[in-house]
């Protein structure tokens, strides 16, 4: 089954208090405006973060690996009256029509590139999609929250839908999410689907170093936005600047 194919119907009930609110202000505060740049939302998922930005900015794509998620996005973006380019795209051969002043890529996308391969290839894609001098901005799992993912799952329960999340980390920082899902069909009568998502801790140390490489500057690294020091945060938040090769 492809990822997401079950998720995505009800992704946004369960991401209610998701950091894509707190993601737009903290872009916005940093960039005073966007209504004179371009922007690429990676792995926009359902278009939380892409929707609230689109009113914002001059032009925005929002780019996704799931079509089961942008069609999601897209009906969002049409209730919100807001224009918004939808791609079909994976991160690490990431084509846009046009550079780019921003590139985000929120909700730990990075993680989900489980081949250290796949996230060199990734950060090549965003450089070649950037003007010189724009901005890769997006943040990675923290400390503590994979702390709280070797303690094992969690679940959440909502009148439409059940979530169930097993979670296991091996030695090679290999996160394994086995998701059961719930969704009611009648009455009391649920449906039942299972999903297997896999991310990789990324060390802060390699990051770096292919952020370097590829012509990125480390601007400002923070935790939870600036809420907690990066050795305890739950989700460390870059902003990185292409200054070219």
């Amino acid at each position: 089954m492809k990822p997401y194919r079950i998720l995505a119907g009800v992704y946004d009930a369960f991401m209610q208090d998701g950091p894509q609110k707190t993601w737009a202000r903290w872009l916005l505060e940093r960039f005073g405006h966007l209504k004179q740049l371009d922007v690429a939302d990676v792995g926009c998922g359902t278009g939380q973060l892409t929707v609230r930005l689109a009113p914002h900015c001059r032009q925005i794509y929002g780019i996704d690996i799931s079509e089961d998620m942008l069609s999601q996005a897209a009906a969002a973006a049409m209730a919100a009256n807001v224009r918004v380019q939808w791609l079909c795209q994976p991160a690490q051969s990431l084509r846009l029509p046009t550079p780019v002043d921003v590139v985000v890529a929120s909700c730990d996308v990075l993680n989900y590139l489980v081949n250290e391969g796949d996230l060199e290839a990734a950060v090549q894609s965003v450089a070649r999609a950037l003007r010189t001098g724009g901005w890769f901005c997006f943040d990675i799992l923290g400390p503590a929250r994979l702390a709280a993912l070797q303690a094992g799952g969690w679940h959440d329960v909502r009148e439409e839908a059940v979530v169930v999340v097993d979670t296991d980390i091996n030695e090679e920082g290999i996160i394994t999410y086995e998701v059961e899902l719930f969704t009611q069909v009648s009455g009391r009568r649920y449906e039942r689907a299972t999903e297997i998502h896999r991310q990789r801790a990324i060390p802060w140390p390699q990051l770096r170093d292919v952020l370097e490489r590829e012509g990125f500057e480390v601007v400002e690294c923070v935790g939870d936005f600036g809420a907690n020091e990066v050795a305890h945060a739950d989700r460390v938040c870059v902003l990185s600047r292409r200054t070219g090769l």
